[in-house]
């Protein structure tokens, strides 16, 4: 056996360690489920995948459109909501819908009788669009849990819808053939939650945004195919008179609490889809009418003029406040046994559009105070900054008692004292950097004036004796300015008072000290001193300064 060359253990010791500490890579885009079913019917939340989808930065503040399928089970919500998806990843090309024969991939789906998604699903990876004023959002896709199958209880199938509706500013409601009595039942509790919330808000926006009813497998000639077919249908619907008091009750409220209510009309996308035991999705086995309509579809619910961002009484929902609303939601129908009473419900959701308000005022707070004294801010006097504070804080909490809330009167004392205790502990943050600045400040300025007035006061001195006396009087004048300087800039500094002056004078001071810094190193290293300074391991620095002198 040959001899086993020596290795640099050395080197593979330091590629081990790069190796371990690099990042790891982020993870493909994928469906991640974010709310589950026990087999209890205890509804979980699955943190790990609220930190997938929350670990871009730039989301977290980003206002959020949330479109939502939800449904019977079986009727091809999740086959649908992934041409949502080769939608928003092929917009920018000539036709979206790609080559007819691509597998069709994204959230988890198959031809069949068993149910394929369970509790509620989200893609990993939001979508940074402009709506049509050119406002960034952050778009998100929810599938969700099929309902009306032998395994889910009727507890089950309102939570899923209810929470669907709740979190959603884009609702599909996935259907079959017709809108049906069950459809309407079904939709009792969400409804009786936007009356409750009208009464108890000073809104007069409706509490729910757009719901969109997909009727799959049309086939009744007297409506066409698409939008106006749909439309037409959903007004004979919504004003029917069949004779049922709590049906038309429901009808009533649906009318009353959203927004828009749409209608889109969807042909049989062909037998090949429905019974071929190994379909992909593939458009070749697709109706042709089906992919006319799905071409007009898809983009009637993603375009840049139907993303509206997601918003509770008014105030617009963050990406990072949608996930505050969805955790409160899991612990409020998380609990088992019967449903929630909708008060309970409405509490839940009070109480996190109080704390988004909140939250916001307090970072238009934080933003304030740290332009007034913040990093980069010379000192200010405390009684003057104490005076900034005072109006500040006068001025955010009265915004937040103006601020249109659900349910004001429940939770306004309670956040109005948090808010107030946020305030007062950001801004002792700010008075111990006032404290240091002070501290801080002393030194630089004053020694650069100082060796200044020093300079032109010796300079001065030799031309007077040379005879330049022009220049000496020049001089004199550039001396006395430095020593007025530092003396106006220690009097601020300990007073308090003119610190925009005593700023200005600081930014002089460092433009001056590091002008004197680049003179220096150039005339003794050259235009490569700086980087040659900077270096710690310049060993032949001292040899090039004796190199320098001697010629």
């Amino acid at each position: 056996m040959p001899p086993v060359p020596p290795q640099n253990t050395a080197a593979g010791a330091a590629a081990g360690a790069d190796a371990a500490t690099a990042p790891a890579p982020a993870p493909e885009p994928q469906a991640l489920q974010i709310v589950s079913v026990d087999s209890t019917g205890v509804f979980v939340l699955n943190e790990d995948a609220i930190k997938v989808i929350t670990r871009n930065p730039k989301v977290k503040e980003m206002p959020v459109v949330v479109v939502s399928v939800a449904g019977p089970f079986r009727k091809g919500k999740s086959f649908m909501l992934n041409f949502f998806l080769r939608y928003l990843m092929h917009e920018s090309e000539s036709d979206w819908l790609g080559n007819e024969e691509a597998a069709l991939s994204g959230f988890k789906w198959r031809a069949g009788a068993e149910r394929e998604t369970v509790g509620i699903w989200v893609w990993s990876e939001p979508f940074i669009r402009k709506n049509s004023v050119g406002k960034e959002v952050a778009v998100l896709l929810i599938d969700t849990q099929g309902t009306f199958d032998n395994r889910s209880t009727m507890k089950e199938n309102a939570v899923i819808f209810a929470l669907n509706a709740l979190i959603s500013s884009f609702h599909v409601y996935n259907i079959s053939q017709l809108i049906q009595e069950d459809v309407l039942q079904h939709m009792h509790l969400f409804t009786q939650f936007g009356v409750l919330a009208q009464k108890n808000t000073e809104v007069t926006e409706k509490p729910f945004q757009t719901l969109m009813f997909l009727i799959r497998d049309w086939s009744n000639s007297e409506y066409s195919l698409g939008e106006e077919g749909g439309e037409q249908y959903l007004q004979k619907v919504l004003t029917a008179n069949d004779g049922k008091k709590e049906l038309a009750s429901v009808r009533d409220q649906i009318r009353g609490c959203f927004q828009s209510l749409r209608c889109f009309l969807m042909p049989h996308p062909g037998f090949e889809v429905s019974e071929k035991a190994n379909f992909d999705g593939r458009l070749r086995d697709i109706r042709p009418q089906f992919i006319e309509q799905l071409r007009k579809f898809v983009p009637l619910v993603l375009r840049s003029e139907s993303l509206i961002q997601k918003t509770v009484c008014g105030e617009v929902v963050t990406f990072d406040g949608l996930i505050d609303y969805l955790r409160s939601y899991v612990d409020v129908f998380k609990l088992g046994g019967d449903l929630p009473e909708i008060g309970t419900v409405f509490d839940a959701t009070a109480r996190v559009n109080h704390l988004n308000i909140k939250r916001a005022i307090v970072d238009e707070y934080r933003r304030d105070i740290t332009a007034k004294a913040g990093p980069g801010r010379p000192y200010m006097a405390e009684a003057d900054l104490d005076t900034e504070h005072e109006e500040l804080k006068a001025k955010y909490l009265a915004k937040f008692r103006n601020t249109r809330k659900l349910g004001a009167q429940h939770f306004e004392n309670e956040f109005l004292e948090q808010l107030e205790a946020d305030i007062t502990k950001i801004y002792d943050e700010h008075i111990e950097m006032n404290r240091h600045k002070q501290l801080l400040s002393t030194m630089r300025t004053p020694i650069v004036l100082g060796g200044l007035a020093f300079g032109t006061h010796v300079i001065g001195m030799l031309f007077y004796l040379i005879g330049v006396s022009s220049f000496s009087v020049l001089l004199s004048y550039a001396t006395w300015c430095c020593l007025l300087a530092i003396g106006f800039w220690f009097y601020s500094t300990y007073s308090g008072q003119f610190h925009e002056a005593a700023g200005e004078i600081d930014r002089v001071a460092k433009i001056l000290e590091d002008a004197a810094k680049s003179v220096l190193v150039t005339y003794y290293f050259g235009e490569g001193g700086k980087i040659l300074a900077g270096s710690s391991s310049s060993g032949g620095g001292a040899d090039k300064t004796k190199a320098k002198k001697k010629n």
